[in-house]
């Protein structure tokens, strides 16, 4: 295995350099290291990042949510007829939200599953506004 030292001071392993694409990684070694830490300290780069992932999250979840409830029989409270969809939530008819917690770890997982079967969404889930909802869970 021979050693030689390039023009900028770096050491090449000969026998394993093959290609010059390879050779002009070594090269240029310093200068993409530069550009990538320059690229990720900036904060302004990471919160542009951030923001178009969730928005794109936060856009699936409002779709899903949407689609689910149009299953379940649309915005409309089962109990009292409530129809502001800000405070509607979905609820497990019988208290079985616990099998689906061990069942799904995200939400997504929940509702793909759901939209994909909707005749057990239709026998598990009922849409309650979030008063009904809390008056079900203590008086159970």
């Amino acid at each position: 295995m021979r050693k030689t030292v390039n023009k900028r001071g770096h050491k090449i392993n000969i026998s394993t350099i093959t290609t010059r694409e390879r050779l002009h990684q070594i090269k240029n070694k310093e200068k993409r290291n530069a550009q990538r830490i320059e690229r990720y300290s900036n904060s302004q780069y990471r919160k542009e990042k951030n923001n178009i992932r969730n928005k794109s999250r936060k856009q699936k979840y409002a779709e899903n949510k949407t689609s689910l409830f149009k299953i379940l029989g649309g915005f409309k409270c089962c109990l009292c007829g409530f129809d502001n969809p800000l405070a509607l939530q979905i609820e497990h008819k019988n208290n079985t939200g616990y099998l689906d917690k061990k069942r799904f770890s995200r939400h997504d997982q929940f509702f793909r599953y759901y939209i994909t079967h909707p005749l057990e969404a239709i026998e598990y889930l009922q849409i309650m506004c979030a008063n009904c909802n809390q008056i079900k869970i203590n008086r159970d």
